[in-house]
């Protein structure tokens, strides 16, 4: 079972939650669009924004099928043939791509991720958080590249456990906590390998403890969850594991995956028909690659 709850999303709360904590965070115009008469007046259907949203689609990028041109195909994570020769291997998980059609609030957003790995150490199950904040504004890319979350997750015969969510921070009260998760500590990223287990379950800890205090203030909320769960099931509805780059939607309806590309020239997700064409979803990519642990210095 998943461990963020997709009920906990912004976009799961009713009209009047949702037009409250807008109203609490300043966004007066998009609060306007959840209050009852406002709602009533589109029919009862929902403003179209992509952060109302609470469901996910995944794609995969794969990186042996390199074209000539830069720009890749896009498969459903479900659709691919998974890597068994993974299992007992050691794994680096990357935040390599960010992008907000739009997001909560006004002007820049602070974007907290909270992402959730579980790793089998010292014959115990180790659940692992490890946190990274982004700056990014509505329909902007933000500025990460290859961002470590987790270094040396070991891969297991059922697949891997990895979660994530998003939090919209907007309380300045948080700045101080916040500027921890700009530290070298954490902008490492977490390494599994090499690491002692006393040392794993301490900054799990200190990881919980500060997005829990974080999440305690109504200025700040969930926009979204995701589960991707990547197994070597041999059905047709889980997502596979196998190396390369997982696109991680933010949407309510199944995305058809052979609408998009990745273009590698502009590190940009493309549709189809051209690069003029909107995105009009919040997207992130998640890179999964082979971990060589350094040689420990005697």
């Amino acid at each position: 079972m998943p461990v963020f709850d997709i009920a906990d999303s912004l976009g799961s709360q009713s009209n009047e939650d949702i037009a409250a904590y807008l109203t609490d965070i300043g966004d007066l115009a998009a609060a306007q669009d959840f209050i009852g008469a406002n709602v009533a007046g589109q029919g009862g259907m929902f403003p179209t924004r992509a952060w109302k949203h609470a469901g996910v689609s995944v794609g995969f990028i794969d990186p042996a099928n390199a074209p000539a041109n830069g720009v890749y195909t896009i498969q459903r994570a479900s659709a691919i043939q998974a890597d068994t020769s993974l299992i007992g291997q050691s794994l680096k998980i990357t935040l390599d791509h960010f992008y907000v059609h739009n997001y909560p609030g006004n002007g820049i957003h602070t974007v907290l991720f909270d992402f959730l790995g579980k790793a089998q150490i010292a014959q115990t199950v180790e659940e692992l958080h490890h946190p990274v904040k982004v700056m990014v504004a509505d329909g902007a890319h933000a500025g990460v590249v290859s961002t470590p979350i987790f270094l040396g997750l070991n891969v297991e015969p059922n697949g891997v456990a990895f979660e994530g969510r998003t939090i919209c921070v907007e309380s300045s009260d948080d700045n101080f906590v916040l500027s921890a998760f700009d530290s070298p500590v954490f902008k490492a990223g977490l390494a599994i390998v090499h690491a002692a287990k006393p040392v794993l379950k301490p900054y799990t800890a200190l990881t919980i403890a500060a997005i829990t205090a974080i999440m305690k203030r109504k200025q700040n909320t969930q926009v979204h969850s995701f589960d991707l769960g990547l197994d070597f099931a041999q059905n047709i509805t889980s997502n596979k594991l196998k190396l390369g780059s997982y696109l991680v939607i933010q949407s309510d309806d199944q995305i058809d995956m052979n609408n998009y590309r990745w273009n590698q020239n502009t590190s940009r997700l493309e549709h189809f028909l051209g690069p003029n064409q909107q995105i009009d979803f919040n997207y992130l990519i998640i890179g999964v690659t082979n971990y060589q642990a350094p040689a420990l210095v005697p």
